[in-house]
Formats: C-alpha cells, sequence, structure tokens
C-alpha cells in the first residue's frame, strides 16, 4: 500500500513508515483480528455490496500507459470505469488525456446511455441524504483544483477527515 501511495504521488518517498500504516488500519478496522472475525461471520468480501444490479456505481480512475504525441514526446492517459457495484460490471470504460470534470461527466453519461441511471448515490448508500457540500463550497473545490478528480478527492477527503475530528 504504502508503495502504491508513493508510486501515485499521494505521499513523499519514506514519508510513511509501515507501523504507522499498519496502526491507521488497526484504528479503521482492517486489523488482522477484525478480519479474521467478518471472514468468519462470511461478509468479509461482499461488505460494500448492494444487493442488486444497477442499484450503485462507483467509478475508477488508474494511471494508463503513455501514448506517443507527434512532436516525439509522450502524454499520460488515464483509464476511468464506472463499475456496477452488485455486479462488478464495467458499466463504461474509456482512456482519456485528462482527470478533467468533463470527462468524468462524459464517461459517467455513456454509462447512464448504456445501462440507464443508478438507484442511489455512493452517499446514500452510506446512509446521508442531504449533501455535504453546499454549491459554493463546490465551486470552490473545483475552482482550486481546476476539475482534476484525484485533487478534488484529496480535498473533499481531507475536509471530511478534518470534520471527522
Amino acid at each position: 500500500m504504502i508503495r502504491i501511495l508513493e508510486g501515485e504521488g499521494i505521499v513523499k518517498k519514506g514519508e510513511i513508515a509501515r507501523s504507522t500504516l499498519s496502526w491507521c488500519l488497526v484504528e479503521m478496522g482492517f486489523g488482522t483480528i477484525a478480519l479474521k472475525r467478518e471472514k468468519q461471520q462470511g461478509n468479509a468480501a461482499r461488505r460494500f455490496v448492494k444487493s442488486g444490479r444497477n442499484m450503485l456505481r462507483q467509478i475508477d480512475i488508474k494511471y494508463g500507459p503513455y501514448v506517443p504525441t507527434q512532436n516525439g514526446g509522450k502524454n499520460r492517459t488515464y483509464l476511468l470505469a464506472f463499475i456496477d457495484d452488485a455486479t462488478r460490471l464495467v458499466c463504461h470504460g474509456k482512456f482519456y488525456d485528462n482527470q478533467r470534470l468533463p470527462i468524468l461527466e462524459d464517461c459517467f453519461r455513456k454509462a447512464v446511455l448504456k445501462y440507464g441511471k443508478p438507484d442511489a448515490k455512493h452517499l446514500s448508500y452510506a446512509g446521508e441524504e442531504r449533501e455535504i457540500f453546499t454549491e459554493k463550497v463546490l465551486n470552490v473545490i473545483y475552482e482550486v483544483t481546476r476539475g482534476v478528480a484525484r485533487k478534488i478527492n484529496k480535498i473533499c477527503i481531507a475536509c471530511l477527515m478534518h470534520t471527522e475530528q
């Protein structure tokens, strides 16, 4: 996990010790004892799964390959995929040349055109029906991040972690 965080530039190399990561995982309920207990109860692998098709979708963004440019350089690509939570069906997936909001909207629109609108947002699955961020806050987040999905995610997580403390 540490190598993934370092490789994706989320943390600097050597910034997180293995013991610190282990402690954080235990605190969040992902320690060996907690995972064994869930495995014995038979719900460890299906903990976040909705019971039916098209009830909830998740998006995943991964770094894709570099593609050559006309001037001899290379550009990074990003794989965006909307995945049905219950069936793990990839409703739509495509490589894009950036991670900005219009790309997310394009990918979501194509997933909806193929398989229809999902029944719930991710937050309603967590039991939260009200909006967490106001329209004004969302506009500020968008301005600060320039619509880059990973930056939006980092800021939102930091805000939620701060309010939890």
